[in-house]
């Protein structure tokens, strides 16, 4: 619905009453929303889903970072004139949308191995150090722990059906580790979501078998 029906050239809106969407979208709704596609592209293996949530941060890249500094603002470029621009610093009840997109720009770099995700995410980082340091924004501190640990790539790939990776999901749950992106892919599906996520790229489901590929920057241990 919000994809649908809540965004218009592209561009989010932040209410919908009577049929219409209205009001250009925060930065926290753009941060919700990709963190929420990221999670159902991991959580169902649609290609889809990551598709959008990158399509929704070069939005964010294009109209609310600040050039010079890697911070991001609430409002978009183009959006309702004000006499300042506000750029939120503080968590509160409800995070703000800086705190959640750094972790989003680090899973997209993990998914994607696309480098400038991650840069823009360090730049972000030391754009907030003071604030994190005073703990003004402790959400923030997810995307600390990942950039401090190595991130598991983990890929699953299942020779028809994804209900075939469950023992390897119920596993997984039981011994997560702290941080990890995660892929499961049929054979059928393992080309398309390749173009997307190019870690998927040249593994398959051995002897016809469900198979899990865990990888840390690209290296893989042997295939399960």
């Amino acid at each position: 619905f919000i994809l649908s029906h809540m965004r218009i050239d592209g561009r989010l809106r932040r209410t919908y009453t009577s049929g219409q969407a209205k009001n250009s979208a925060m930065i926290e709704d753009y941060a919700f929303i990709i963190a929420g596609l990221i999670d159902l592209f991991e959580a169902t293996g649609e290609p889809r889903w990551l598709r959008e949530a990158i399509a929704l941060d070069q939005v964010v890249a294009d109209h609310y970072e600040v050039a010079d500094s890697g911070a991001w603002y609430r409002s978009a470029d183009d959006g309702e004139v004000l006499l300042a621009r506000a750029v939120p610093d503080s968590d509160g009840a409800e995070p703000t949308g800086a705190s959640v997109h750094v972790l989003n720009l680090y899973r997209l770099s993990e998914l994607t191995t696309q480098d400038t995700y991650r840069k823009r995410a360090e730049r972000a980082l030391r754009a907030y150090t003071n604030q994190v340091n005073q703990g003004a924004m402790s959400e923030m501190l997810l995307a600390v722990q990942w950039r401090l640990d190595k991130p598991k790539e983990i890929v699953i790939v299942t020779p028809k059906s994804r209900a075939q990776a469950a023992p390897f999901l119920q596993q997984l749950r039981a011994h997560s580790p702290s941080h990890h992106v995660l892929v499961v892919a049929t054979e059928e599906a393992l080309e398309d979501v390749a173009k997307v996520v190019p870690l998927a790229e040249g593994k398959h489901s051995l002897d016809g078998a469900t198979t899990a590929y865990v990888c840390e920057q690209g290296l893989c241990r042997s295939p399960t």
